[in-house]
């Protein structure tokens, strides 16, 4: 009842404020008009006055002006007159009754067919959360229209805006905030490597904003499946030169390290990470839990490590990773890098909640997919430390041996890395088995007076020269690198390996004759 009194006294109020000019009528504008008017022509003919005094206007001009003027100045004079201004008519009152009462009516008309007056109130937070209730129901009866049913039609809905976000930058592509918001989207869709290219454009136009190059870095991590790629520490060590205190930026130079094999220099800079990290910081238990496996693994007392440094705040959430945008690419607490694929957040969450069987089981199956995999990519050395520190962590030294020695025997230009990584966490390596003895060199064929006149160039050169090299005195060698010398124009170098060939037979026989022949027809340029 309060609420249709309010409206009808608003609807009120409403007509007569429209039909209040209509009942003023015109006389209440008319007089103020009048006395303005009369005013400016008593300037005027004072101004007349003043010119004629000046000499600006003859005494002719001056009496036509002023009658001019003092006709239109009697003519306002008598529009002010009482009686001669407009009255409001007799149809203006009629009017401005129907108007304010037709007002309020047709407001209220349109309500009662538009409006729904049987809602009663409700407050902003029960609405949102009714919206809440029914977008979890989506797909079900009477489901509201605009709701996103989780699963594939969410994924879906997400992939549709990811595609005209990045339509939309290539038609303005100097957008850099849009080319991180790309990015983001990507790392939703698990599009890692789109998500580079996005930060790489966003990084550009910001002149290598730290935090967007941060952001690049760890996309290139997420992209590599956990590995800190040489790029993306150099990255993050461009961040550490404007700001050093950056926690995101240290913590992955130091996985960095330690997955180059250099774990003293990775357990030292990750203790100095810790001795600045405020014992309320929710990375800080995944973090000690870190520096505790990377000590057992160097053979050194994690109590005795970890005793000096600051210890987390009961009640403080974990963090996967450090740095305040860090995402799931940190390593599980348990110290076991990552095989086939890294530990997302959830896992991490959910590792926290398993029985001790339940957990090593986990990462007994991220081992062993690592494993399987680099039986058919031997050649990812990283893949190999991974898996050779996974096997320590876990006690299986023989295992670790043997996944050195396999990395070893296939990266062979890798392996002095292999092996110091070994050597740090304990595990032997197997020797090389010994290169194979070379063949013994097939005996030159004879050279005899028919070969030296045909003349029959060799087709492969190189081998010759190989032979020369072992034996100064072979035959064949010293004819046929002699024939190529003279091909080239290098006549010098022909005769000096003819000479020596010469040498070696007797002047009396066939081959010294033939070759002497030759010898004489290269100095006259034969």
């Amino acid at each position: 009842m309060i609420f249709w009194i309010v409206v009808v006294l608003l609807a009120g109020g409403l007509g007569v404020a429209m039909a209040r000019p209509l009942l003023k009528g015109g006389a209440s504008a008319a007089a103020p008009r009048g006395a303005y008017d009369a005013q400016v022509y008593r300037d005027q003919l004072a101004e007349i006055g003043r010119d004629r005094e000046r000499g600006v206007l003859s005494d002719d001009q001056a009496a036509a002006a002023r009658l001019e003027v003092e006709r239109r100045l009697l003519a306002a004079s008598s529009g002010d007159a009482p009686g001669a201004a407009a009255r409001p008519g007799g149809a203006a009152p009629l009017l401005a009754a129907g108007i304010a009462l037709a007002a309020p009516v047709l407001a209220l008309l349109l309500y009662a067919q538009l409006g729904r007056p049987g809602v009663p109130g409700q407050p902003f937070a029960q609405r949102m959360e009714q919206r809440g209730t029914a977008v979890g129901q989506a797909g079900q009866p009477n489901a509201v229209p605009d709701a996103h049913p989780a699963g594939s039609g969410a994924a879906e809905s997400m992939q549709s805006l990811t595609d005209r976000l990045a339509k939309r930058l290539e038609a303005n592509p100097g957008d850099p905030e849009g080319w991180s918001l790309l990015a983001r989207s990507y790392q939703q869709l698990e599009r890692h490597r789109d998500a580079v290219a996005a930060l790489e454009r966003a990084v550009a136009l910001t002149r290598r904003d730290p935090q967007l190059v941060a952001a690049l870095a760890e996309a290139r991590i997420m992209a590599a499946d956990g590995t800190v790629p040489p790029q993306a520490r150099a990255e993050f060590e461009e961040v550490l030169k404007q700001q050093p205190k950056d926690a995101r930026a240290r913590f992955y130079v130091a996985v960095a390290e330690a997955q180059a094999g250099k774990m003293k220099q990775g357990l030292d800079l990750l203790v100095a990470l810790a001795r600045d990290t405020p014992p309320d910081a929710p990375y800080l238990p995944m973090l000690r839990e870190r520096i505790a496996s990377m000590a057992g693994e160097m053979k050194q007392d994690p109590a005795r490590v970890l005793a000096d440094l600051p210890r987390p705040v009961a009640g403080a959430a974990p963090q996967a990773a450090p740095p305040p945008q860090a995402t799931a690419q940190a390593p599980s607490p348990q110290g076991a890098v990552a095989p086939e694929r890294r530990p997302t957040a959830a896992d991490v969450a959910a590792a926290q909640n398993m029985s001790a069987g339940d957990r090593q089981q986990m990462i007994r199956g991220m081992v062993d997919g690592l494993a399987a995999r680099l039986d058919s990519e031997p050649g990812d050395v990283e893949g190999w430390l991974r898996l050779i520190r996974a096997y320590k962590v876990l006690g299986e030294d023989a295992k670790a041996a043997e996944a050195a020695s396999k990395a070893a025997v296939a990266n062979p230009a890798a392996r002095p890395r292999i092996v110091e990584t070994a050597r740090q966490l304990g595990v032997g390596v197997a020797s090389a088995a010994p290169a194979p003895a070379p063949p013994p060199p097939a005996p030159p064929a004879p050279l005899d007076a028919a070969a030296i006149r045909a003349a029959t160039a060799a087709r492969d050169v190189a081998a010759f020269r190989r032979r020369l090299d072992g034996n100064p005195n072979d035959r064949e060698a010293l004819f046929q690198v002699g024939l190529a010398e003279a091909a080239t124009g290098n006549r010098i170098g022909a005769a000096e390996l003819w000479g020596r060939l010469l040498g070696q037979f007797d002047p009396g026989s066939p081959e010294f004759a033939a070759l002497r022949e030759r010898l004489d027809a290269l100095k006259q340029g034969g």
